[in-house]
């Protein structure tokens, strides 16, 4: 189903939106390794996080918000 509503976005693009805006807060090293350190996985899973290859969860969002 389309969106039709134009200041409504996809969850893929909120996703995407989300982590360019994370990124600023993550300055130093490697950004996905920084990720999965924070949700505990691998770099693999935060890159496909990263990339939205895979959804992020809510907790997922939540703890990196709290970091």
């Amino acid at each position: 189903m389309a969106n039709t509503h134009p200041n409504i976005q996809g969850s893929e693009e909120v996703q995407e939106e989300f982590f360019k805006n994370l990124k600023k807060f993550f300055p130093d090293g490697n950004y996905a390794d920084q990720v999965a350190e924070v949700l505990c996985i691998s770099r693999d899973p935060a890159y496909r996080r990263i990339r939205g290859w895979k959804e992020i969860t809510l907790a997922e969002v939540y703890k990196l918000m709290r970091h």
